[in-house]
């Protein structure tokens, strides 16, 4: 029985084993992007109430952020003398928007930890945030486009 074996000679061969490994490496090292474009959902002005302020009507802005589950809401933190201008910055994922969170230091030097949690059901809008530090106080915004 004749065994056959196969070896690599020439230079086509080596350009083919090269162009191959190439195209492995090249496959291997594809960063996986996500492209999904779920905070385009909570972009816009969300009018109704807060239960930190009950009764009064509020507006919450998102705009949109540095990618397509990045959105923002800009405010402020502090008291009276104090007021610092601050952006949150918020990941959406299908109907879920979560506030990791941030600390920010008003221009009294007191400082102030949002998190929270909102969430799109139909035309509705709720979010969730609790802040601690200077103020410790948990409140629940709940409005429409």
């Amino acid at each position: 029985m004749k065994n056959t074996q196969f070896k690599l000679t020439g230079l086509g061969n080596i350009v083919t084993g090269i162009a191959l490994l190439s195209l492995f490496t090249i496959s291997s090292c594809t960063k996986k992007t996500d492209t999904s474009n779920d905070g385009a959902k909570f972009v816009g002005t969300w009018v109704g109430t807060s239960t930190c302020n009950p009764g009064a009507t509020q507006n919450f802005i998102i705009t949109a952020g540095s990618d397509g589950n990045t959105v923002n809401s800009s405010g402020t933190v502090g008291g009276a003398g104090c007021v610092k201008s601050a952006t949150l910055i918020m990941k959406a994922s299908g109907n879920v928007l979560t506030l990791n969170s941030q600390t920010f230091t008003d221009n009294c030097g007191l400082t102030y930890t949002l998190s929270g949690s909102g969430s799109i059901n139909g035309n509705s809008f709720t979010m969730t945030q609790t802040a601690t530090g200077a103020v410790n106080a948990t409140c629940t915004f709940t409005g429409s486009k």
